[in-house]
Protein backbone atom coordinates (compact mmCIF):
# COMPACT_ATOMS: atom_id res chain seq x y z
CA UNK A 1 0.00 0.00 0.00
CA UNK A 2 1.63 3.76 -0.99
CA UNK A 3 1.22 6.39 1.00
CA UNK A 4 1.95 10.01 0.67
CA UNK A 5 5.38 10.26 2.37
CA UNK A 6 6.26 7.49 -0.10
CA UNK A 7 9.31 8.70 -2.32
CA UNK A 8 8.53 6.45 -5.41
CA UNK A 9 8.79 9.09 -8.58
CA UNK A 10 5.46 8.27 -11.32
CA UNK A 11 5.82 8.28 -14.50
CA UNK A 12 4.31 9.77 -17.45
CA UNK A 13 3.49 12.86 -15.77
CA UNK A 14 1.42 15.66 -18.05
CA UNK A 15 -0.31 19.00 -16.93
CA UNK A 16 -3.46 17.36 -16.25
CA UNK A 17 -2.37 15.13 -13.15
CA UNK A 18 -3.45 16.07 -9.68
CA UNK A 19 -1.37 16.90 -6.92
CA UNK A 20 -2.15 17.80 -3.57
CA UNK A 21 -2.80 21.38 -2.44
CA UNK A 22 -3.36 23.33 0.89
CA UNK A 23 -4.98 26.71 0.82
CA UNK A 24 -3.91 27.98 4.25
CA UNK A 25 -6.51 31.40 3.88
CA UNK A 26 -9.14 28.92 3.07
CA UNK A 27 -10.90 27.73 6.96
CA UNK A 28 -13.90 26.42 5.52
CA UNK A 29 -12.46 22.73 6.44
CA UNK A 30 -10.12 23.36 8.98
CA UNK A 31 -8.37 26.06 10.73
CA UNK A 32 -5.56 25.67 9.10
CA UNK A 33 -6.97 25.72 6.04
CA UNK A 34 -8.66 23.46 3.58
CA UNK A 35 -7.29 21.02 1.28
CA UNK A 36 -7.86 20.18 -2.52
CA UNK A 37 -6.94 18.68 -5.54
CA UNK A 38 -5.44 20.49 -8.27
CA UNK A 39 -3.95 20.12 -11.45
CA UNK A 40 -0.18 20.58 -12.81
CA UNK A 41 -1.47 23.07 -15.22
CA UNK A 42 -3.13 25.04 -12.43
CA UNK A 43 -0.19 25.49 -10.09
CA UNK A 44 1.96 26.39 -13.40
CA UNK A 45 -0.36 29.35 -14.34
CA UNK A 46 -0.47 30.50 -10.55
CA UNK A 47 3.03 30.92 -10.27
CA UNK A 48 3.60 32.30 -14.15
CA UNK A 49 0.53 34.54 -13.27
CA UNK A 50 1.75 35.60 -9.70
CA UNK A 51 -0.26 36.17 -6.82
CA UNK A 52 -0.30 38.49 -3.91
CA UNK A 53 -3.43 37.60 -2.19
CA UNK A 54 -5.98 37.89 -4.92
CA UNK A 55 -3.82 40.49 -7.32
CA UNK A 56 -2.04 39.02 -10.48
CA UNK A 57 1.05 40.24 -11.55
CA UNK A 58 1.77 38.89 -14.84
CA UNK A 59 -0.43 37.64 -18.17
CA UNK A 60 0.09 36.41 -21.13
CA UNK A 61 0.48 38.96 -23.80
CA UNK A 62 -0.84 39.15 -27.72
CA UNK A 63 2.11 37.29 -29.28
CA UNK A 64 2.26 33.70 -29.19
CA UNK A 65 3.52 32.34 -25.66
CA UNK A 66 3.95 36.17 -24.37
CA UNK A 67 4.15 37.19 -20.94
CA UNK A 68 3.45 40.39 -19.83
CA UNK A 69 3.18 42.24 -16.77
CA UNK A 70 -0.61 43.52 -15.76
CA UNK A 71 -1.84 46.75 -15.41
CA UNK A 72 1.49 49.07 -16.26
CA UNK A 73 0.66 49.69 -20.35
CA UNK A 74 2.56 46.84 -21.08
CA UNK A 75 2.23 44.66 -24.44
CA UNK A 76 4.54 41.78 -25.60
CA UNK A 77 3.02 41.82 -28.83
CA UNK A 78 5.81 39.22 -30.37
CA UNK A 79 6.10 35.46 -30.03
CA UNK A 80 7.54 34.02 -27.05
CA UNK A 81 8.75 37.80 -25.80
CA UNK A 82 8.60 39.08 -22.45
CA UNK A 83 7.64 42.45 -20.62
CA UNK A 84 9.08 41.92 -17.34
CA UNK A 85 8.77 45.04 -15.72
CA UNK A 86 8.49 48.98 -15.50
CA UNK A 87 5.79 50.60 -17.56
CA UNK A 88 5.20 51.21 -21.18
CA UNK A 89 7.31 49.43 -22.30
CA UNK A 90 6.61 46.75 -25.76
CA UNK A 91 8.00 43.97 -26.96
CA UNK A 92 7.14 43.19 -30.43
CA UNK A 93 10.11 41.49 -32.16
CA UNK A 94 9.60 37.83 -31.38
CA UNK A 95 11.72 36.30 -28.73
CA UNK A 96 12.15 40.13 -27.60
CA UNK A 97 13.02 41.12 -23.85
CA UNK A 98 12.51 43.69 -21.80
CA UNK A 99 13.42 43.91 -18.30
CA UNK A 100 12.00 47.01 -17.17
CA UNK A 101 12.43 50.82 -17.42
CA UNK A 102 9.90 53.52 -18.85
CA UNK A 103 8.35 53.37 -22.34
CA UNK A 104 11.43 51.24 -23.84
CA UNK A 105 10.18 49.40 -27.38
CA UNK A 106 12.25 46.01 -28.40
CA UNK A 107 10.78 45.28 -31.73
CA UNK A 108 13.54 43.39 -33.30
CA UNK A 109 13.76 39.95 -32.80
CA UNK A 110 15.61 38.29 -30.60
CA UNK A 111 16.08 41.91 -28.93
CA UNK A 112 16.64 43.15 -25.51
CA UNK A 113 16.18 46.32 -23.65
CA UNK A 114 17.49 45.72 -19.70
CA UNK A 115 15.92 49.16 -18.81
CA UNK A 116 15.72 52.43 -18.69
CA UNK A 117 13.61 55.06 -20.48
CA UNK A 118 12.66 55.17 -24.28
CA UNK A 119 15.20 53.11 -25.24
CA UNK A 120 14.61 51.76 -28.55
CA UNK A 121 16.20 48.18 -29.98
CA UNK A 122 14.42 47.63 -33.49
CA UNK A 123 17.06 45.05 -35.43
CA UNK A 124 17.41 41.80 -34.65
CA UNK A 125 20.08 40.29 -31.38
CA UNK A 126 20.52 44.33 -30.59
CA UNK A 127 20.79 44.68 -26.97
CA UNK A 128 20.19 48.00 -24.72
CA UNK A 129 21.42 47.76 -21.62
CA UNK A 130 19.95 50.93 -20.14
CA UNK A 131 19.96 54.78 -20.30
CA UNK A 132 17.52 57.08 -22.10
CA UNK A 133 16.57 57.35 -25.44
CA UNK A 134 19.14 55.13 -26.70
CA UNK A 135 19.12 53.14 -30.12
CA UNK A 136 20.29 50.06 -31.79
CA UNK A 137 18.77 49.22 -35.10
CA UNK A 138 21.09 47.57 -36.43
CA UNK A 139 21.74 43.39 -36.44
CA UNK A 140 23.84 42.20 -33.44
CA UNK A 141 24.73 46.33 -32.17
CA UNK A 142 24.69 47.08 -28.21
CA UNK A 143 24.24 50.19 -26.34
CA UNK A 144 25.16 49.91 -22.39
CA UNK A 145 24.21 52.98 -21.67
CA UNK A 146 24.11 56.61 -21.74
CA UNK A 147 22.00 59.01 -23.69
CA UNK A 148 21.08 59.42 -27.12
CA UNK A 149 23.24 57.10 -28.29
CA UNK A 150 22.68 55.80 -31.78
CA UNK A 151 23.93 52.26 -32.86
CA UNK A 152 22.62 51.50 -37.28
CA UNK A 153 26.02 49.50 -37.83
CA UNK A 154 25.66 45.64 -37.54
CA UNK A 155 27.81 43.98 -34.41
CA UNK A 156 29.02 47.82 -33.42
CA UNK A 157 28.75 48.59 -29.69
CA UNK A 158 28.45 52.14 -28.14
CA UNK A 159 29.87 51.32 -24.28
CA UNK A 160 27.86 54.76 -22.71
CA UNK A 161 28.29 58.36 -23.12
CA UNK A 162 25.64 60.93 -24.62
CA UNK A 163 24.60 64.29 -23.90
CA UNK A 164 21.31 65.51 -23.02
CA UNK A 165 19.91 66.33 -27.05
CA UNK A 166 20.34 63.78 -30.06
CA UNK A 167 22.76 66.00 -31.55
CA UNK A 168 25.20 65.39 -28.43
CA UNK A 169 24.39 61.64 -28.71
CA UNK A 170 27.60 59.46 -30.04
CA UNK A 171 26.73 57.63 -33.47
CA UNK A 172 27.87 54.05 -34.52
CA UNK A 173 26.73 53.97 -37.97
CA UNK A 174 28.64 51.14 -39.78
CA UNK A 175 29.73 47.57 -38.96
CA UNK A 176 32.03 46.66 -36.55
CA UNK A 177 32.29 49.93 -35.03
CA UNK A 178 32.94 50.94 -31.02
CA UNK A 179 32.50 53.59 -29.17
CA UNK A 180 33.33 53.66 -25.33
CA UNK A 181 31.84 56.68 -24.19
CA UNK A 182 31.85 60.51 -24.31
CA UNK A 183 29.76 63.07 -26.54
CA UNK A 184 28.68 63.52 -29.74
CA UNK A 185 31.32 61.17 -31.18
CA UNK A 186 30.73 59.20 -34.68
CA UNK A 187 32.55 56.66 -35.99
CA UNK A 188 31.11 55.62 -39.72
CA UNK A 189 33.63 53.46 -41.20
CA UNK A 190 34.10 49.37 -40.80
CA UNK A 191 36.06 48.87 -37.75
CA UNK A 192 36.58 52.31 -36.59
CA UNK A 193 36.61 53.19 -33.18
CA UNK A 194 36.35 56.19 -30.74
CA UNK A 195 37.59 55.76 -26.95
CA UNK A 196 35.88 58.90 -25.62
CA UNK A 197 35.98 62.91 -25.78
CA UNK A 198 33.61 65.04 -27.53
CA UNK A 199 32.88 65.43 -31.28
CA UNK A 200 35.37 62.89 -32.30
CA UNK A 201 34.97 60.95 -35.88
CA UNK A 202 36.65 57.99 -36.76
CA UNK A 203 35.26 57.63 -40.53
CA UNK A 204 37.84 55.34 -42.32
CA UNK A 205 38.58 51.82 -42.14
CA UNK A 206 40.18 50.85 -39.06
CA UNK A 207 40.80 53.89 -37.87
CA UNK A 208 40.63 55.30 -34.25
CA UNK A 209 40.21 58.56 -32.09
CA UNK A 210 41.55 57.29 -28.77
CA UNK A 211 40.01 61.05 -27.07
CA UNK A 212 39.88 64.84 -26.93
CA UNK A 213 37.67 67.11 -28.55
CA UNK A 214 36.87 67.20 -32.17
CA UNK A 215 39.51 65.34 -33.33
CA UNK A 216 39.03 63.04 -36.57
CA UNK A 217 40.72 60.24 -37.71
CA UNK A 218 40.08 59.89 -41.48
CA UNK A 219 42.84 57.61 -42.80
CA UNK A 220 42.71 53.68 -43.32
CA UNK A 221 44.29 52.36 -40.38
CA UNK A 222 45.13 56.40 -38.61
CA UNK A 223 44.80 57.08 -35.24
CA UNK A 224 44.42 60.02 -33.20
CA UNK A 225 45.52 59.68 -29.39
CA UNK A 226 44.11 63.01 -28.11
CA UNK A 227 43.94 66.47 -28.05
CA UNK A 228 42.08 69.21 -29.56
CA UNK A 229 40.84 69.57 -33.83
CA UNK A 230 43.62 67.04 -35.08
CA UNK A 231 43.10 64.89 -38.25
CA UNK A 232 44.82 62.11 -39.17
CA UNK A 233 43.41 61.99 -43.12
CA UNK A 234 45.92 59.46 -44.58
CA UNK A 235 46.85 55.72 -44.62
CA UNK A 236 48.67 54.99 -41.23
CA UNK A 237 48.99 58.36 -39.94
CA UNK A 238 49.64 59.15 -36.36
CA UNK A 239 48.59 61.64 -34.21
CA UNK A 240 49.39 61.88 -30.75
CA UNK A 241 47.70 64.84 -29.17
CA UNK A 242 48.27 68.79 -29.54
CA UNK A 243 45.87 71.11 -31.32
CA UNK A 244 44.91 71.65 -34.82
CA UNK A 245 47.85 69.22 -36.26
CA UNK A 246 47.03 67.70 -39.69
CA UNK A 247 48.59 64.71 -40.74
CA UNK A 248 48.34 64.13 -44.87
CA UNK A 249 51.89 61.59 -45.40
CA UNK A 250 51.26 57.81 -45.41
CA UNK A 251 52.86 55.90 -42.41
CA UNK A 252 53.50 60.04 -41.30
CA UNK A 253 53.06 60.77 -36.99
CA UNK A 254 52.92 63.96 -35.19
CA UNK A 255 53.41 63.62 -31.74
CA UNK A 256 52.24 67.26 -30.31
CA UNK A 257 52.53 70.28 -30.54
CA UNK A 258 50.20 73.06 -32.72
CA UNK A 259 49.49 73.68 -35.77
CA UNK A 260 51.83 70.96 -37.37
CA UNK A 261 51.57 69.79 -40.39
CA UNK A 262 53.36 66.38 -42.30
CA UNK A 263 51.91 65.55 -45.93
CA UNK A 264 55.58 63.14 -46.68
CA UNK A 265 55.68 59.43 -46.53
CA UNK A 266 56.89 58.31 -43.41
CA UNK A 267 57.45 61.52 -41.71
CA UNK A 268 57.83 62.76 -38.10
CA UNK A 269 57.23 66.04 -36.42
CA UNK A 270 57.82 65.67 -32.77
CA UNK A 271 55.91 68.83 -31.47
CA UNK A 272 56.56 72.46 -31.47
CA UNK A 273 54.31 74.88 -33.43
CA UNK A 274 53.46 75.93 -37.10
CA UNK A 275 55.85 72.88 -38.47
CA UNK A 276 55.38 71.59 -41.74
CA UNK A 277 57.28 68.25 -43.61
CA UNK A 278 56.39 68.03 -47.00
CA UNK A 279 59.02 66.62 -49.12
CA UNK A 280 59.21 63.26 -50.55
CA UNK A 281 59.50 60.93 -47.06
CA UNK A 282 61.56 59.47 -44.26
CA UNK A 283 61.99 63.68 -42.67
CA UNK A 284 62.18 64.45 -39.26
CA UNK A 285 61.17 67.86 -37.45
CA UNK A 286 61.75 67.74 -33.39
CA UNK A 287 60.17 70.71 -32.03
CA UNK A 288 60.63 74.99 -32.45
CA UNK A 289 58.58 77.16 -34.50
CA UNK A 290 58.15 77.96 -37.99
CA UNK A 291 60.25 75.14 -39.81
CA UNK A 292 59.76 73.63 -43.25
CA UNK A 293 61.05 69.99 -43.78
CA UNK A 294 61.08 69.45 -47.88
CA UNK A 295 63.63 67.13 -48.20
CA UNK A 296 63.84 63.50 -48.15
CA UNK A 297 65.05 61.57 -45.01
CA UNK A 298 66.16 65.27 -43.86
CA UNK A 299 66.11 66.13 -40.82
CA UNK A 300 65.67 69.71 -38.56
CA UNK A 301 66.12 69.02 -34.86
CA UNK A 302 64.53 72.21 -33.84
CA UNK A 303 64.62 76.18 -33.74
CA UNK A 304 62.71 78.83 -35.60
CA UNK A 305 62.02 79.17 -39.08
CA UNK A 306 64.55 76.79 -40.82
CA UNK A 307 64.15 75.53 -43.94
CA UNK A 308 65.50 72.13 -45.76
CA UNK A 309 64.82 70.96 -49.22
CA UNK A 310 68.04 68.65 -49.32
CA UNK A 311 68.34 64.79 -49.15
CA UNK A 312 70.08 63.72 -46.19
CA UNK A 313 70.35 66.70 -44.75
CA UNK A 314 70.28 68.17 -41.18
CA UNK A 315 69.59 71.51 -39.60
CA UNK A 316 70.54 70.91 -35.74
CA UNK A 317 68.78 74.67 -34.19
CA UNK A 318 68.73 77.99 -34.84
CA UNK A 319 66.80 80.29 -36.80
CA UNK A 320 65.92 81.17 -40.30
CA UNK A 321 68.77 78.36 -41.52
CA UNK A 322 68.27 77.40 -45.12
CA UNK A 323 69.26 74.08 -46.45
CA UNK A 324 69.09 73.40 -50.36
CA UNK A 325 71.81 70.47 -50.93
CA UNK A 326 72.03 67.20 -50.07
CA UNK A 327 74.11 65.50 -47.26
CA UNK A 328 74.87 68.81 -46.11
CA UNK A 329 74.70 70.30 -42.52
CA UNK A 330 73.59 73.71 -40.40
CA UNK A 331 74.29 72.87 -36.80
CA UNK A 332 72.86 76.44 -35.53
CA UNK A 333 73.42 80.00 -35.68
CA UNK A 334 70.95 82.33 -37.73
CA UNK A 335 70.79 83.11 -41.66
CA UNK A 336 72.83 80.86 -42.65
CA UNK A 337 72.93 79.27 -45.97
CA UNK A 338 74.15 76.12 -47.52
CA UNK A 339 74.18 75.07 -50.91
CA UNK A 340 76.63 72.75 -51.61
CA UNK A 341 76.72 68.85 -51.49
CA UNK A 342 78.07 67.62 -48.10
CA UNK A 343 78.87 71.12 -47.06
CA UNK A 344 78.68 72.13 -43.20
CA UNK A 345 78.18 75.16 -41.61
CA UNK A 346 78.77 74.99 -37.74
CA UNK A 347 77.48 78.22 -36.65
CA UNK A 348 77.29 81.83 -36.54
CA UNK A 349 74.96 84.36 -38.26
CA UNK A 350 74.86 84.76 -42.26
CA UNK A 351 77.34 82.65 -43.19
CA UNK A 352 76.86 81.04 -46.76
CA UNK A 353 78.95 77.75 -48.08
CA UNK A 354 78.33 77.44 -51.83
CA UNK A 355 80.78 74.90 -52.79
CA UNK A 356 80.56 71.14 -52.13
CA UNK A 357 82.71 69.93 -49.47
CA UNK A 358 82.63 73.16 -48.22
CA UNK A 359 83.00 74.27 -43.97
CA UNK A 360 82.13 77.21 -42.26
CA UNK A 361 82.82 76.76 -38.72
CA UNK A 362 81.38 79.92 -37.27
CA UNK A 363 81.56 83.48 -37.26
CA UNK A 364 79.61 86.19 -39.32
CA UNK A 365 79.27 86.91 -42.92
CA UNK A 366 81.53 84.33 -44.38
CA UNK A 367 81.26 82.80 -47.73
CA UNK A 368 82.98 79.65 -49.05
CA UNK A 369 82.30 78.93 -53.04
CA UNK A 370 85.61 76.98 -53.76
CA UNK A 371 85.15 72.94 -53.56
CA UNK A 372 86.61 71.26 -50.28
CA UNK A 373 87.14 74.87 -48.65
CA UNK A 374 86.75 76.08 -44.98
CA UNK A 375 86.39 79.91 -43.79
CA UNK A 376 86.34 81.06 -40.18
CA UNK A 377 85.93 84.43 -39.10
CA UNK A 378 83.82 87.61 -39.70
CA UNK A 379 83.60 88.87 -43.68
CA UNK A 380 85.91 85.98 -44.92
CA UNK A 381 85.68 84.97 -48.56
CA UNK A 382 87.50 81.75 -50.19
CA UNK A 383 89.64 82.03 -53.17
CA UNK A 384 90.62 78.85 -53.60
CA UNK A 385 89.73 75.44 -53.58
CA UNK A 386 90.94 72.98 -50.69
CA UNK A 387 91.85 75.80 -48.06
CA UNK A 388 90.73 77.17 -45.23
CA UNK A 389 90.28 80.86 -44.94
CA UNK A 390 90.64 83.22 -41.70
CA UNK A 391 90.85 86.72 -41.13
CA UNK A 392 94.30 85.61 -39.30
CA UNK A 393 96.61 82.78 -39.30
CA UNK A 394 99.54 81.87 -37.21
CA UNK A 395 101.79 79.22 -38.16
CA UNK A 396 104.53 78.01 -35.90
CA UNK A 397 107.23 75.07 -36.73
CA UNK A 398 106.73 75.25 -40.72
CA UNK A 399 110.62 73.85 -42.40
CA UNK A 400 112.05 76.48 -44.84
CA UNK A 401 111.25 75.90 -48.35
CA UNK A 402 113.96 73.11 -49.84
CA UNK A 403 114.56 71.46 -53.39
CA UNK A 404 114.62 68.33 -52.90
CA UNK A 405 111.14 68.12 -51.09
CA UNK A 406 108.01 68.00 -54.33
CA UNK A 407 105.85 70.45 -52.00
CA UNK A 408 105.99 73.85 -49.99
CA UNK A 409 104.22 76.43 -48.39
CA UNK A 410 104.18 79.38 -50.08
CA UNK A 411 102.17 82.97 -49.64
CA UNK A 412 99.84 84.05 -52.30
CA UNK A 413 100.74 87.91 -52.76
CA UNK A 414 97.56 89.21 -54.07
CA UNK A 415 95.28 87.15 -51.46
CA UNK A 416 97.66 86.31 -48.42
CA UNK A 417 96.46 82.60 -48.67
CA UNK A 418 98.81 80.71 -47.47
CA UNK A 419 99.09 76.98 -49.24
CA UNK A 420 100.53 73.96 -50.24
CA UNK A 421 102.29 74.23 -53.85
CA UNK A 422 103.71 71.24 -56.24
CA UNK A 423 107.00 72.02 -56.94
CA UNK A 424 107.62 69.16 -59.54
CA UNK A 425 106.29 71.81 -62.12
CA UNK A 426 109.36 73.97 -61.54
CA UNK A 427 111.78 70.17 -61.75
CA UNK A 428 110.07 70.26 -65.27
CA UNK A 429 108.73 66.53 -64.40
CA UNK A 430 105.80 66.43 -66.87
CA UNK A 431 106.47 64.94 -70.28
CA UNK A 432 104.76 62.61 -73.09
CA UNK A 433 105.51 60.81 -76.23
CA UNK A 434 103.01 59.83 -78.37
CA UNK A 435 102.78 57.60 -81.52
CA UNK A 436 100.82 56.46 -84.28
CA UNK A 437 101.29 53.14 -86.51
CA UNK A 438 98.69 53.06 -88.84
CA UNK A 439 97.84 55.29 -91.95
CA UNK A 440 95.56 58.25 -91.57
CA UNK A 441 94.20 59.03 -95.21
CA UNK A 442 93.18 62.93 -96.01
CA UNK A 443 89.73 64.21 -97.12
CA UNK A 444 89.85 67.06 -99.52
CA UNK A 445 88.52 70.54 -97.92
CA UNK A 446 87.71 69.27 -94.84
CA UNK A 447 89.40 69.65 -91.53
CA UNK A 448 90.69 66.15 -89.52
CA UNK A 449 92.70 65.25 -86.46
CA UNK A 450 96.00 63.94 -86.16
CA UNK A 451 95.49 60.64 -84.22
CA UNK A 452 98.38 59.05 -82.16
CA UNK A 453 97.22 54.96 -80.85
CA UNK A 454 100.40 54.19 -78.88
CA UNK A 455 101.42 56.24 -75.08
CA UNK A 456 105.20 55.75 -73.84
CA UNK A 457 104.65 53.95 -70.42
CA UNK A 458 106.56 56.68 -68.75
CA UNK A 459 104.65 59.22 -69.54
CA UNK A 460 103.89 61.94 -66.77
CA UNK A 461 101.13 64.81 -66.01
CA UNK A 462 99.99 64.41 -70.09
CA UNK A 463 97.71 61.61 -71.06
CA UNK A 464 95.78 60.52 -74.44
CA UNK A 465 92.24 60.93 -74.89
CA UNK A 466 89.88 59.69 -77.71
CA UNK A 467 93.21 58.83 -79.64
CA UNK A 468 93.50 62.17 -80.81
CA UNK A 469 93.38 64.75 -77.44
CA UNK A 470 96.63 65.16 -75.60
CA UNK A 471 95.06 66.07 -71.57
CA UNK A 472 97.04 68.82 -69.82
CA UNK A 473 96.86 67.41 -66.22
CA UNK A 474 99.11 70.56 -64.63
CA UNK A 475 98.72 74.37 -65.40
CA UNK A 476 102.36 75.09 -66.36
CA UNK A 477 103.78 76.32 -70.03
CA UNK A 478 104.34 73.18 -72.57
CA UNK A 479 106.48 73.04 -75.41
CA UNK A 480 104.70 70.88 -78.16
CA UNK A 481 107.00 69.13 -80.92
CA UNK A 482 105.72 66.52 -83.73
CA UNK A 483 106.88 64.74 -86.96
CA UNK A 484 104.44 63.51 -89.75
CA UNK A 485 105.59 61.41 -92.59
CA UNK A 486 102.83 62.67 -95.62
CA UNK A 487 102.60 61.40 -99.02
CA UNK A 488 100.47 62.27 -101.61
CA UNK A 489 99.79 59.10 -103.38
CA UNK A 490 97.42 59.70 -106.48
CA UNK A 491 96.28 62.38 -108.23
CA UNK A 492 96.98 64.26 -111.04
CA UNK A 493 97.73 68.26 -110.15
CA UNK A 494 100.03 69.17 -107.16
CA UNK A 495 98.32 69.52 -103.69
CA UNK A 496 99.29 71.14 -100.47
CA UNK A 497 97.77 71.00 -97.19
CA UNK A 498 97.49 73.10 -93.82
CA UNK A 499 98.51 71.93 -90.46
CA UNK A 500 97.82 73.96 -87.28
CA UNK A 501 97.06 73.85 -83.07
CA UNK A 502 93.62 73.59 -81.67
CA UNK A 503 93.33 74.40 -78.40
CA UNK A 504 90.44 73.85 -75.84
CA UNK A 505 88.22 73.76 -78.52
CA UNK A 506 89.87 76.69 -80.56
CA UNK A 507 92.16 77.77 -83.33
CA UNK A 508 94.94 78.72 -81.76
CA UNK A 509 95.89 82.33 -83.51
CA UNK A 510 98.52 82.32 -86.13
CA UNK A 511 99.88 78.45 -85.54
CA UNK A 512 99.28 77.06 -89.31
CA UNK A 513 101.57 76.37 -92.29
CA UNK A 514 101.67 75.02 -95.14
CA UNK A 515 103.09 71.85 -97.10
CA UNK A 516 103.49 71.71 -101.04
CA UNK A 517 103.30 68.20 -102.78
CA UNK A 518 104.46 69.03 -106.50
CA UNK A 519 103.80 65.45 -107.83
CA UNK A 520 102.71 62.26 -106.73
CA UNK A 521 105.18 59.63 -104.43
CA UNK A 522 107.18 62.09 -102.87
CA UNK A 523 107.72 61.69 -99.19
CA UNK A 524 107.41 65.44 -96.97
CA UNK A 525 108.39 65.29 -93.30
CA UNK A 526 106.71 68.06 -91.90
CA UNK A 527 108.22 68.72 -88.30
CA UNK A 528 108.27 72.13 -85.94
CA UNK A 529 107.04 72.29 -82.51
CA UNK A 530 104.40 74.96 -80.50
CA UNK A 531 104.63 77.10 -77.45
CA UNK A 532 101.39 76.89 -75.05
CA UNK A 533 100.40 77.60 -71.50
CA UNK A 534 97.31 76.42 -69.12
CA UNK A 535 95.82 77.68 -66.69
CA UNK A 536 93.40 75.31 -65.05
CA UNK A 537 94.04 71.86 -64.58
CA UNK A 538 92.98 69.12 -67.68
CA UNK A 539 93.29 71.80 -70.52
CA UNK A 540 93.81 69.79 -74.11
CA UNK A 541 95.44 70.07 -77.32
CA UNK A 542 95.11 68.58 -80.75
CA UNK A 543 96.64 68.76 -84.29
CA UNK A 544 94.61 69.89 -86.91
CA UNK A 545 95.11 69.85 -90.96
CA UNK A 546 93.48 69.90 -94.26
CA UNK A 547 94.23 69.42 -97.72
CA UNK A 548 93.15 72.37 -99.90
CA UNK A 549 93.03 70.68 -103.15
CA UNK A 550 90.36 68.06 -105.28
CA UNK A 551 88.87 65.46 -103.84
CA UNK A 552 90.91 63.29 -106.22
CA UNK A 553 94.06 64.29 -104.41
CA UNK A 554 95.17 61.30 -102.53
CA UNK A 555 97.34 62.33 -99.30
CA UNK A 556 98.47 60.21 -96.56
CA UNK A 557 99.97 60.04 -93.50
CA UNK A 558 102.08 56.95 -93.80
CA UNK A 559 103.62 54.55 -91.39
CA UNK A 560 105.93 51.81 -93.11
CA UNK A 561 107.16 48.92 -91.43
CA UNK A 562 110.96 48.30 -89.97
CA UNK A 563 112.93 46.95 -93.29
CA UNK A 564 116.73 45.61 -92.45
CA UNK A 565 118.48 47.10 -90.04
CA UNK A 566 116.14 50.46 -90.39
CA UNK A 567 113.37 50.39 -87.54
CA UNK A 568 109.34 51.01 -88.21
CA UNK A 569 108.80 54.10 -89.38
CA UNK A 570 104.99 56.13 -87.26
CA UNK A 571 102.76 58.07 -89.07
CA UNK A 572 102.49 60.46 -86.73
CA UNK A 573 105.30 61.51 -83.48
CA UNK A 574 104.06 63.86 -80.72
CA UNK A 575 106.19 64.77 -77.59
CA UNK A 576 104.92 67.26 -75.22
CA UNK A 577 107.22 68.25 -72.25
CA UNK A 578 106.13 71.47 -69.66
CA UNK A 579 109.07 74.16 -69.77
CA UNK A 580 107.81 76.47 -66.67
Amino acid sequence: MAFLTDRTLATGVTLQDLIHIVIPTDVSQNPAGSSYKATIQQVSDAILSGFTGNTQLYEVGSGTDSTQRIGVSAEASGDYSLVGGGSGNTASGDYSTIGGGYYNTSSGNCSTVSGGRQNISSCNNSTISGGYKNTSNSCCGSVGGGSWNTISGARSVIAGGGGSCSVLGNRAICDFTAILGGSANLACCSYATVGGGFCNTAANLCSTVSGGSQNKSTGCSSTVSGGIQNTASCTYSFIGGGQLNKNFGVLASILGGVNNTTSSYGSTVAGGRFNTSAGLGSNFIGSGEGNKNNGTSASIVGGNGNFTNGYASVIGGGASNSLTSNYSVIVGGSGNTTSGVYSIVGGGILNTSISNYGTILGGSGNTVNHIMSAAFGKDVKSVSACTFHANYLALQNVPETDSTNDNMLVRDISTGVIKQRDITSTLNKNYASFYDTGDQTGLANTVLTMSANTSDSWNTGIILSANTIFVIQNPGVYNLAFSAQMVKTGGNSSTHAHIWLYQNGLDVLYSASQIGFPSNNIYIVPAWNFFFSTTTPNEYVELKWEINSNVDNQLLLKQQPATGSVPAIPSLIVTINQVN
